[in-house]
């Protein structure tokens, strides 16, 4: 007699449950330079909560567009709602990547700009005598 097979258990239960205040929950970014080619940032979105002893985890996979008119208002619900301290976590990972605010200097400029100044102010120390 031939032995019964085991039935196979689902690989993981859903992580995706409805949005709870009461938990704790957040956002974490995740980027990735793409290939050379592509010069694009790779991103994915995870959300964390906490239920008990039980993490659970989802990432968004897909964005859907929809069509406006100019003068539309927006809607309602937004893209995307992050706590401050989850827009930090994000501008930290993209400043530790290389990524700047267009009217940021980079390290270099800033130092280059310091040893500037500190040229300007020997310079002016000797001509007024207080070097």
């Amino acid at each position: 007699m031939a032995k019964a097979k085991p039935k196979k258990e689902p690989l993981a239960k859903p992580l995706v449950e409805p949005y709870d205040p009461q938990k704790p929950y957040h956002l974490e970014f995740f980027f990735q330079n793409a290939p050379f080619y592509d010069h694009m940032l790779r991103i994915w979105l995870v959300a964390h909560s906490q239920m008990g002893n039980v993490t659970h985890r989802a990432i968004v996979t897909n964005l859907e567009l929809q069509a406006i008119k100019d003068g539309d208002p927006l809607p309602t619900n937004p893209t995307l709602q992050i706590h401050p301290l989850e827009a930090t976590g994000l501008m930290d990972k993209l400043w530790a990547m290389g990524i700047r605010p267009s009217d940021q200097a980079s390290p270099g400029q800033l130092k280059a700009m310091q040893d500037h100044l500190g040229d300007l102010r020997k310079i002016i120390f000797k001509q007024l005598g207080l070097s």
